[in-house]
Protein backbone atom coordinates (compact mmCIF):
# COMPACT_ATOMS: atom_id res chain seq x y z
CA UNK A 1 0.00 0.00 0.00
CA UNK A 2 2.95 2.31 0.61
CA UNK A 3 0.99 4.72 2.78
CA UNK A 4 2.63 7.91 3.95
CA UNK A 5 3.44 7.62 7.68
CA UNK A 6 3.57 11.33 8.28
CA UNK A 7 -0.12 12.17 8.76
CA UNK A 8 -0.93 14.95 11.18
CA UNK A 9 -4.21 15.41 13.07
CA UNK A 10 -4.59 18.39 15.39
CA UNK A 11 -0.80 18.75 15.53
CA UNK A 12 -0.20 15.09 16.48
CA UNK A 13 1.84 12.76 14.29
CA UNK A 14 2.91 9.13 14.45
CA UNK A 15 -0.34 7.54 15.57
CA UNK A 16 -0.65 5.05 12.69
CA UNK A 17 1.22 1.87 13.59
CA UNK A 18 2.88 0.42 10.52
CA UNK A 19 4.96 -2.61 9.67
CA UNK A 20 8.51 -2.43 8.36
CA UNK A 21 7.19 -2.14 4.81
CA UNK A 22 4.86 0.77 5.66
CA UNK A 23 1.55 -1.07 5.76
CA UNK A 24 -0.86 -0.38 8.63
CA UNK A 25 -0.86 -3.06 11.32
CA UNK A 26 -4.01 -5.06 11.83
CA UNK A 27 -5.57 -4.86 15.32
CA UNK A 28 -4.63 -8.49 15.98
CA UNK A 29 -0.98 -7.70 15.22
CA UNK A 30 -1.04 -4.77 17.67
CA UNK A 31 -2.58 -7.06 20.29
CA UNK A 32 0.18 -9.63 19.70
CA UNK A 33 2.89 -7.00 20.13
CA UNK A 34 1.34 -5.76 23.38
CA UNK A 35 0.90 -9.33 24.65
CA UNK A 36 4.57 -10.11 23.92
CA UNK A 37 5.71 -6.98 25.78
CA UNK A 38 3.51 -7.83 28.76
CA UNK A 39 4.65 -11.46 28.77
CA UNK A 40 8.34 -10.49 28.70
CA UNK A 41 7.83 -8.02 31.56
CA UNK A 42 5.96 -10.59 33.66
CA UNK A 43 8.72 -13.16 33.14
CA UNK A 44 11.37 -10.63 34.20
CA UNK A 45 9.32 -9.63 37.26
CA UNK A 46 8.81 -13.27 38.26
CA UNK A 47 12.54 -13.98 38.01
CA UNK A 48 13.41 -10.82 39.97
CA UNK A 49 10.84 -11.63 42.66
CA UNK A 50 12.16 -15.18 43.01
CA UNK A 51 15.69 -13.85 43.39
CA UNK A 52 14.50 -11.36 46.05
CA UNK A 53 12.35 -13.99 47.82
CA UNK A 54 9.06 -12.12 47.36
CA UNK A 55 5.82 -12.41 45.42
CA UNK A 56 5.78 -10.89 41.92
CA UNK A 57 4.06 -7.52 41.67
Amino acid sequence: MGMDRDYEVDGIKGFILTSKNGRPLQPSAVNNVLYNIMDAYNKQEAAKAKKEHRKPA
